[in-house]
């Protein structure tokens, strides 16, 4: 059956308004088909952008060199408690008798004392 053999039955068998009525059909479900379509491409265009925005910005705020810097400062914390525990305290008697026949002075409160040399020389320059 050839197409317009099959126009001239559908003609025959719907009629004028019922056929303008078919047709009218079927092309406000294509209209609608076509902006689905469309609808669901924007969609995906977006979400694709999004998540290339938010990709980005995980990138951007939370640099690979983070958990190493942390580590860095464990290690520097950890040396430097073990080299204060290794400090050894002396008593004002041992201090002078460190620079004999110098003129020093301890100024300060208790616990908080400086030292401060008299003679307007510098500690390294006697040794």
């Amino acid at each position: 059956m050839t197409d317009h053999d099959k126009n001239k039955l559908l003609g025959e068998i719907l009629g004028d308004d019922e056929l303008n009525q078919l047709r009218e059909g079927s092309l406000l479900r294509g209209v609608k088909e076509m902006r689905q379509r469309r609808q669901r491409a924007t969609i995906a265009r977006i979400s694709v952008l999004a998540s290339l925005v938010a990709l980005l910005a995980v990138v951007a705020f939370y640099p690979r060199a983070q958990p190493a810097h942390q580590a860095l400062k464990r290690v520097a914390m950890a040396h430097t408690t073990e080299a204060a525990s290794k400090v050894e305290y002396i008593n004002k008697d041992q201090l002078f008798a460190l620079f004999p026949n110098r003129p020093m002075a301890l100024v300060g409160k208790p616990g908080h004392q400086q030292v401060i040399f008299l003679d307007g020389h510098s500690a390294s320059s006697q040794q």
